[in-house]
């Protein structure tokens, strides 16, 4: 078993038919009924979606004070542990597989957005919720945080819903040795930013970002204004941490192509 958070766990399980499964047990507070939101969320969001890139639900039970939802079990467990769990794991990941994860994740999220019915925000992006099959395809779990909105909805304003996880980037990991793309690295790093601007009007849709991301829509003179965060994060490059504030300023900024061990100006 594995403690999640507060509310629920996870435990494997096996089938009659002897395939492994993931099963999420949630304890609802009877009195109050903490937690029901939550296997609501989850069953909303997941009962009538199917994509390569999202967890799939193959059902649920109700007993007493307890929820439980089963899901095709993950063999690598989540990207949280797999590529941030230690330098031994972050081996495994070399930039093509790491641009595959980072591909599958937006291409999941582009569906939830744009082609799922109805259209699903997620609210809680993360490592820990991008879990990685027995070839490590990426799936976006987790959706007991989600927000459903009608397909005519033009303008969608949230937030974050759970933990600010995660608040260091990597930009650069030193276990690659600088073994990657250099120029697609930096279209990765430019659209990630793009995606957090401070005006939503800026972002762009995510089926965008995967055309930015796929180099089908070019990003080389896209200016990049200051991150919607309420602190700036630190960000790591070349092994150094550096604030944001010196990359940003409340106008734009550019990013142009680097080496490993170079810094934005």
């Amino acid at each position: 078993m594995i403690k999640i958070s507060f509310w629920w766990d996870i435990v494997k399980g096996r089938l009659r038919d002897g395939t492994w499964v993931a099963i999420k047990v949630l304890a609802i507070e009877l009195e109050s009924m903490r937690g029901e939101r939550e296997f609501v969320s989850e069953l909303a969001a997941l009962a009538n979606i199917k994509h390569e890139n999202l967890v799939e639900l193959k059902g649920c039970c109700v007993n007493g004070g307890e929820r439980f939802l089963v899901y095709d079990y993950m063999e690598n467990n989540s990207l949280s542990h797999t590529l941030l769990g230690g330098e031994q794991n972050r081996v495994k990941f070399g930039w093509a597989r790491r641009r595959d994860v980072l591909l599958g994740v937006a291409r999941g999220l582009a569906y939830l957005h744009e082609e799922a019915e109805p259209r699903i925000i997620h609210r809680d992006i993360k490592a820990s919720n991008i879990l990685l099959d027995h070839d490590f395809t990426p799936k976006v779990a987790d959706f007991g945080l989600s927000k459903l909105f009608r397909e005519n909805t033009s303008h969608i304003s949230t937030r974050v819903a759970g933990t600010m996880a995660n608040t260091l980037v990597e930009l650069v990991d030193p276990v690659l040795n600088g073994d990657f793309p250099e120029e697609e690295a930096v279209r990765f790093l430019k659209v990630g930013l793009l995606c957090v601007q401070d005006i939503s009007r800026k972002r762009p849709q995510m089926s965008e970002a995967v055309k930015m991301l796929t180099d089908e829509i070019a990003i080389t003179n896209q200016e990049i204004s200051q991150p919607c965060v309420a602190d700036p994060m630190d960000v790591k490059i070349g092994g150094h941490q550096h604030s944001t504030l010196s990359f940003f300023s409340r106008g734009s900024t550019s990013v142009s192509t680097m080496s490993p061990n170079s810094s934005y100006h």
